[in-house]
């Protein structure tokens, strides 16, 4: 089975944002979390967020990231979702930005026609290496609790001075998150072997085409991650 994983900028590629937002979207609502809208985002008109977009093989869109840069302006997802449980997070960011600059990836997604194919962690490693891109030093991200273990595999970890060590009962009481952080994403020492030559090579090479194993499942992967901005 194949795979295209294109990065795109918003500004140089709304429809491929509107197809990212749709699809996504989608998948929200049909796990009743979210109502289609018409009504779009503020990530796709915002010059600090490039973005991966998954194309099946038949031509249909089933999957997505994003990484946001913050610029000291528009706030990232995970100071949104946890500053009012620790506002401790706006002060680090703040102060990640100052000292290298800092990025969240975040929105991940994939439609149900490939779930249990091994697409959320080759995406979530794509995400890793577009940081690059935005020449940050820090990546952040906020995990659910079926998703840590992937996360953690690709050197994230707990930032451990905000929450419960990082934890957090979101989005309510019965589930409990996690911000994590690569701190140096030139040096990222703790992931697995095999993420961390995969990240090093999509950050030297962004396009290649790769057999990827992911969960088990062959997949061959068309990866198109360089980013063209406005």
């Amino acid at each position: 089975m194949t795979f295209k994983f294109t990065a795109f900028h918003p500004l140089t590629s709304p429809d491929l944002a509107a197809a990212f937002h749709e699809g996504h979207t989608r998948i929200l609502t049909d796990l009743g979390i979210e109502s289609i809208t018409s009504n779009y985002p503020e990530w796709m008109s915002d010059n600090n967020v490039i973005a991966i977009i998954v194309t099946h093989e038949d031509g249909s869109v089933v999957g997505g990231i994003r990484v946001h840069k913050y610029d000291g302006t528009l706030e990232l997802p995970i100071v949104t979702a946890i500053k009012d449980q620790d506002s401790r997070i706006v002060d680090i960011v703040e102060n990640k930005r100052l000292t290298g600059g800092i990025a969240e990836s975040c929105g991940l997604w994939n439609a149900k026609k490939v779930f249990g194919q091994g697409i959320s962690p080759l995406l979530a490693r794509s995400s890793v290496s577009l940081s690059n891109q935005l020449k940050t030093k820090t990546l952040v991200c906020f995990s659910a609790p079926y998703t840590l273990r992937m996360i953690k595999q690709l050197g994230f970890n707990e930032i451990s001075e905000i929450g419960d060590q990082g934890k957090f009962p979101y989005p309510n009481e019965k589930f409990i998150s996690s911000a994590l952080e690569i701190s140096n994403i030139q040096n990222i020492s703790t992931a697995t072997i095999e993420n961390h030559s995969r990240i090093t090579s999509l950050m030297a090479e962004p396009i290649q085409t790769v057999v990827e194993i992911s969960q088990g499942k062959e997949l061959t992967v068309e990866y198109n991650l360089l980013v063209h901005f406005a």
